[in-house]
């Protein structure tokens, strides 16, 4: 097993916030409409 944090990197909010692969992990996002983007996936999980 890998430790450590892997990097991905994403052209968008939704898309990142979409692709959890059933890990925890987490999402940067920008303030104002990234925060709205990334919480598509909450809402539709």
């Amino acid at each position: 097993m890998t430790q450590g944090f892997g990097f991905f990197g994403f052209r968008n909010e939704q898309s990142c916030s979409y692709d959890d692969a059933g890990l925890p992990g987490f999402c940067m996002t920008v303030s104002g409409p990234g925060v709205v983007h990334a919480l598509a996936s909450v809402f539709n999980e």
